[in-house]
């Protein structure tokens, strides 16, 4: 099943990346420089990318990975009682 999430992961980026190939040479051939075409698809990505990190850290300080602590400090007493 991993190997399966894996392929599918690797055909989802190549999809990807051919669709923007797709676009920046279909700017090309519509007159656009192909650096600008390459420099708008770099600025696109990492706006998005800027976008999807602030979104991420937004959403750190709700995780409070509850069942964790607990299952940590079931394990940690678990030790200290036997231990003794």
């Amino acid at each position: 099943m991993l190997a399966f999430g894996v392929g599918a992961a690797l055909l989802g980026v190549t999809a990807w990346l051919i669709l923007i190939a797709g676009l920046v040479y279909g700017a090309v051939v519509a007159g656009v420089p192909w650096i600008v075409a390459g420099i708008v698809a770099i600025a696109l990505h990492a706006v998005a990318v800027f976008m999807l990190v602030r979104a991420i850290r937004g959403m750190v300080d709700n995780l409070t990975f509850a069942a964790t602590r607990r299952t940590l400090a079931e394990s940690s007493t678990a030790h200290d009682d036997s231990g003794a």
